[in-house]
């Protein structure tokens, strides 16, 4: 969300009767007007300098049109099981947010742990956990990215980690995954149904004869590897044997360069900057392909990206441009992605696992305007479709959660038959 110092942080490519009023707090007031809507259970922020964020929700549908019954949203974080439910009666539409990195921007945070306090505060005070992961500018201030990090992970109600604590020699710092289970009580209950991968993808090239952004290193690579086939072989072996891996999603904060095979023929939403990836191909998008659970990925960094394509049977979806101290476009809104995970019902009256992902954009308009809506597909036609608003992240075999994203700032919500996950970004 590129937080500086709030209050005297002005904004940046607004229309010119806004300048005098607006600043950081316009990004502060867009989060709370998301939490306040949508009752997240879990936000996502991907890049402490950037604007963008995720609100994970997890609901149980109880056949009613009028709401949600209890659901539940497991996390693997800190060696803990770390599990999220929703008594109270809630609202049918439930979205959550994913930040995609650059939570604030470290050139104009004169304290960074003052701005950091300040670009999470809606997320703390709302009570609600959060996970994080690093941009290109979060250690642009007095703080190294190792040192943004560690606060972070020391920060309130958060599931961010530093690293794994199995892979001593992994590059960069925060990179984890969550794991989202199955409903209690259901056959899935000690497996995940839904797992969150999130990925340090570095700030710029450290080597002399590669300029540019940085890149996700083959260390990364390898521990991603290695959690997906551990998941894989739970999911699909053991008790409760599953017929095809649990869907997966990748955030990180600087796009691949696989972003660029896209034009409006094949996307759905808006391209307006370039793909600011790195100068040299990671490969990490070939690694995605051959684990074969990753259904989706989502970067920040060039705001006035906000599409989404497929490519090799995974969506590359950008956030969107969230903050107000980030580059933005006069005129053009503030927007964050949802993505919306549904889990299949059962004949009994029970929870299985995910039946499809859905996708679609809020702007921080009068009315939080939904863009680019998507519609549900039926139980078995769920092929991934980019077009006409449509986005379903899952191929027939595979059943149904619910997820939303957005922020750079991107948000993450899930919904059970209405598991939904929300999510935004920006650089």
């Amino acid at each position: 969300m590129h937080y500086g110092d709030g209050k005297t942080t002005p904004c940046k490519n607004v229309l010119p009767q806004q300048m005098s009023s607006c600043s950081d707090l316009n990004t502060t007031d867009f989060i709370f007007r998301l939490i306040n809507a949508e009752k997240p259970h879990l936000i996502v922020f991907t890049g402490v300098c950037g604007c963008w964020c995720c609100f994970v929700m997890i609901l149980a549908g109880d056949g009613g049109s009028d709401g949600f019954g209890v659901g539940y949203l497991v996390g693997l974080a800190r060696s803990k099981l770390i599990r999220f439910m929703g008594c109270a009666p809630v609202w049918r539409k439930k979205e959550s947010g994913w930040v995609g990195g650059d939570n604030i921007f470290g050139f104009d945070a004169t304290d960074p742990v003052k701005s950091m306090d300040a670009a999470f505060a809606p997320a703390i005070s709302s009570n609600i956990p959060w996970a994080a992961v690093l941009g290109n500018h979060d250690q642009q201030s007095t703080l190294s990215r190792e040192g943004v990090m560690k606060h972070i992970v020391g920060m309130k109600s958060t599931l961010s980690q530093l690293n794994p604590p199995d892979v001593p020699d992994i590059d960069g710092f925060g990179n984890y995954n969550l794991e989202v289970h199955g409903i209690e009580g259901s056959e899935l209950t000690n497996k995940s149904v839904l797992n969150l991968y999130f990925l340090d993808s570095g700030d710029y090239s450290t080597v002399p004869s590669i300029p540019g952004y940085g890149w996700i290193k083959p260390s990364q690579q390898f521990w991603f590897q290695r959690t997906s086939r551990k998941l894989k072989k739970t999911y699909m072996h053991n008790s409760n044997a599953m017929k095809a891996p649990a869907p997966g999603l990748a955030y990180f904060h600087i796009p691949l360069r696989e972003y660029a095979s896209f034009d409006s023929s094949n996307f759905t939403g808006v391209r307006q900057d370039g793909i600011s990836s790195a100068s040299i191909n990671s490969g990490f998008f070939t690694t995605m392909v051959e684990a074969g659970d990753v259904k989706a990925a989502f970067a920040g960094h060039d705001h006035l990206n906000d599409f989404c394509g497929k490519l090799m049977d995974i969506n590359l979806c950008y956030a969107g441009g969230f903050g107000y101290h980030a580059y933005g476009k006069t005129g053009w809104s503030r927007r964050a992605r949802m993505v919306v995970a549904s889990l299949e019902k059962t004949g009994k009256g029970g929870w299985g696992d995910v039946k499809s992902i859905k996708t679609w954009k809020r702007l921080d308009d009068e009315h939080l305007t939904t863009i680019d809506t998507q519609s549900k597909c039926a139980v078995g036609t769920c092929v991934l479709k980019i077009g006409q608003g449509m986005c379903t992240l899952y191929p027939p075999e595979i059943p149904h959660v619910g997820i939303t994203l957005g922020l750079l700032l991107l948000y993450v919500a899930v919904v059970l038959e209405k598991h939904e996950l929300f999510c935004c970004a920006d650089v």
